[in-house]
Order: C-alpha cells, then sequence, then structure tokens
C-alpha cells in the first residue's frame, strides 16, 4: 500500500480523491466509449487502470459518487485553507462510513 512504502498522508488523500473524480467520470460517460477514451488519454490513465476503474464504478450508482467527491473536495479545500487536518478528515470519514 501507499502508506507502507512511506508516502506521505496528503498524497495519498490526493491519490483517493483522484480515484474518485476517476470513479465519478468513468460512471457519468459509461455509455459514451469516445468520451471515456478521450478521458483515458487526458487523465493519462493506464488501460490496466482503466479497466479496474470501470469494474469499480458498476458497484455504485452516479448519486453516491457524487456525494463521495463532493465531500472530498470540501475536505480538501478544508485542508488547503487550513481549517482542518488530515486526520480529522480521516476520523470523520471512519464515522460517517
Amino acid at each position: 500500500s501507499l502508506y507502507e512504502a512511506g508516502a506521505d498522508e496528503i498524497y495519498i488523500f490526493a491519490a483517493v480523491v483522484n480515484s474518485f473524480r476517476n470513479l465519478l467520470l468513468l460512471k457519468k460517460y459509461v455509455d459514451q466509449p469516445s468520451l471515456l477514451s478521450k478521458i483515458q488519454k487526458e487523465f493519462g490513465v493506464h488501460p490496466y487502470v482503466m479497466k479496474k476503474l470501470l469494474a469499480q464504478s458498476q458497484k455504485y450508482d452516479l448519486n453516491t459518487l457524487a456525494s463521495v467527491y463532493k465531500k472530498l473536495l470540501e475536505y480538501d479545500l478544508g485542508l488547503k485553507l487550513g481549517k482542518t487536518k488530515l486526520e480529522y478528515i480521516v476520523f470523520d470519514i471512519m464515522q460517517n462510513k
């Protein structure tokens, strides 16, 4: 895992936000293969990762992914503005899972 490999916590959080963004985009455009191809190229998503993300996106509905992503963006903004700490975010996520 990233954590076990010694990655910075902020880097891990950014990776989670990025993954949810990609899941949301894929879910939204899953019926439009030309857009999926464009998304893959523009975001530099490896084909194997794209395949995995497509499989993961089938587990959630669009509203759930949008809600989670919105909350992650709120956390991200709070971090950047210094209004919260990553530890509080992790605690909040664990309480509201």
